[in-house]
């Protein structure tokens, strides 16, 4: 049954003091380990942190250095097994620089509150020696668990969370030493949820924003990773500008330093593009908002599209990610496993991605990629495209992102390729270009310049011509496996 789409009223207002510590007391209560969380003590415990384990004093370093941060993604339902893998990467495969950090993957029962499910997979986890989540269920271990991952690495780590409700999460995690949360609201809701509201979501936001804010403000600096990843199909347009709204709510709130997580599509001229868009275009909005002090970063995350079964494929396409990542000067990246596309990550297959990352920026070195024609009219198309989306939001909203992302949706100018979210139109259709670029085939009624569009087409017409193929939706579902088919097998048969 779909739910009211309209259930509070939100706006882009900073919370009080009062008002964030007023709505803890319930939030704290939806599982016993958040008796755990004194906010007193976890702020002592972060300030006798060193640099090395404080993710936004790292960033800052590898900003003024040019270096960039490694993220693995871990999680595993029992904390031995956890303090297994810790140790074997840290210990064996090269995790040891002091840009390194932990990316936590939070289970599936935990994503939606099933906390009384996760304590039985635990259980039979234990009982049958085998991993039985599929991810670490930060809940249930609570702030003592967390406690004890931090004691055993020799890095900095934060944590995903809860799909439609992270305040206990981010609560419990930021207690037991993470340094960083995820911060997004509609990029939750249009990737995870079937018809959870955007407003409450938003109002869940701006509560671990503010929890966020409330320890940097006493010495505990905490990073805010607003993304932009969606399901992998959709162009970079789109998802940096869901970035840019999010990280304003963020700011708003008191969050001194945010890193926004673009989901790489796999064509160099698109994604390097998008990783200088992003940073000059967030520091820009936050000017014009009055935000001045917010120290700013831009980073990758893995394609988030179907991904090769096979080994040996998907290791060339992780190499190939770091080798953007680092030439286009992301500031960070994250990692994904080769044997993910199969299984849960195996300490072994974690170790690979940590191993194949440092190894392409050791060969790398400070290389770094100069402005080719094509790149730059690249940019220039998505420097317009990303501009009118934001500013068709704000302009909906008075000035306020967290309204105008409600209304935006509503009227389809945020919108989404196949989504699972009733409440978005998902009128985006998108196909590859000859290079491996997403075009709109679709683009709904997203505000796009006419100059967008036109490049747009005359990118899919040159696709369909060559191919001597129709763009339609045989094209759209046929690219949904553009990076998954086995070798032989691409779908660009006169490139």
């Amino acid at each position: 049954m779909r739910t009211t789409w309209r259930t509070m009223e939100v706006s882009d207002r900073r919370w009080t003091e009062e008002e964030f510590l007023a709505e803890r007391g319930a939030a704290l209560k939806e599982w016993p380990t958040g008796s755990e969380v004194d906010l007193d003590e976890a702020i002592a415990y972060h300030r006798d942190l060193p640099d090395h384990r404080v993710q936004p004093k790292q960033l800052a370093r590898v900003k003024a250095e040019g270096g960039i941060m490694i993220l693995p993604q871990l999680g595993q339902a029992r904390l031995e097994t956890m303090e297994e893998f810790i140790r074997f990467v840290e210990g064996e495969c090269g995790m040891t620089d002091w840009n390194d950090s932990w990316f936590l993957i939070l289970d599936a029962y935990s994503r939606k509150k099933r906390f009384d499910a996760v304590d039985k997979a635990i259980q039979a986890s234990t009982e049958a020696g085998v991993n039985l989540l599929s991810g670490y269920p930060a809940v249930n271990h609570g702030v003592k668990g967390f406690r004890k991952l931090m004691e055993v690495s020799g890095h900095s780590m934060h944590l995903s969370t809860l799909d439609e409700d992270p305040r206990l999460c981010t609560e419990i995690t930021l207690a037991g030493g993470a340094t960083g949360y995820l911060s997004y609201d509609i990029h939750d809701v249009m990737q995870h949820s079937r018809d959870f509201p955007l407003d409450r979501r938003i109002h869940n936001h701006q509560y671990i924003s503010r929890l966020a804010a409330y320890y940097t403000e006493r010495g505990a600096p905490i990073l805010a990773w607003p993304a932009g990843h969606n399901n992998g199909w959709e162009p970079p347009g789109i998802k940096l500008a869901m970035v840019i709204l999010q990280a304003l709510e963020s700011a708003r709130q008191g969050v001194k330093h945010i890193a926004c997580s673009y989901g790489l599509m796999a064509n160099v001229d698109q994604d390097v593009a998008a990783l200088r868009v992003v940073r000059r275009l967030l520091d820009e909005y936050l000017a014009k908002r009055g935000l001045n002090d917010v120290q700013t970063y831009a980073g990758t995350y893995p394609h988030l599209g179907t991904w090769p079964v096979d080994v040996i494929q998907c290791s060339a396409q992780m190499a190939w990610e770091a080798t953007i990542s680092r030439m286009g000067g992301a500031h960070f990246m994250y990692l994904k496993s080769p044997d993910e596309a199969s299984s849960t990550p195996s300490r072994e297959g974690i170790g690979a991605e940590v191993k194949i990352a440092k190894h392409m920026c050791n060969v790398l070195g400070s290389f770094s990629l100069g402005m080719t024609d094509s790149m730059k009219e690249e940019e220039a198309m998505l420097d317009l495209e990303v501009r009118a989306i934001v500013d068709a939001v704000l302009e909906i909203g008075d000035g306020d992102p967290s309204n105008g992302m409600i209304k935006a949706v509503e009227r389809g100018v945020l919108d989404a390729v196949f989504s699972p979210w009733v409440h978005v139109k998902n009128r985006l259709l998108t196909v590859r270009d000859r290079e491996g670029a997403y075009r709109y085939l679709d683009h709904g009624n997203l505000p796009l310049p006419a100059a967008v569009l036109r490049f747009h087409k005359a990118k899919i017409e040159a696709r369909s011509k060559a191919d001597n193929k129709k763009a339609d939706i045989d094209m759209v579902t046929e690219d949904l496996y553009h990076l998954a088919r086995p070798v032989g097998t691409h779908v660009f048969s006169k490139l």
